[in-house]
């Protein structure tokens, strides 16, 4: 599915939470965390389940180490 930021945002908005582009951007580049409930929203508005937005269990520490390099494993 190919939505543009601005497709994605007005659709989150129908989910309830009023997101801006800019936002949008941010959590794609993972500049922005997003909370229990923004994932729920996100995952709405792309059809998809929640688990499905999130790394899989073998992925988890790869995607820790990029969040908190500085932090060991």
């Amino acid at each position: 599915m190919e939505l543009t930021q601005e497709e994605l945002s007005a659709r989150i908005g129908l989910q309830g939470w009023d997101v801006s582009r800019g936002t949008v951007s941010q959590i794609e580049a993972q500049i922005r965390c997003v909370t229990d409930f923004e994932l729920l929203c996100i995952a709405q508005a792309l059809k998809v389940s929640p688990q499905d937005l999130l790394p899989s269990a073998a992925d988890t520490k790869k995607v820790i180490k990029a969040f908190f390099p500085e932090r060991p494993l």
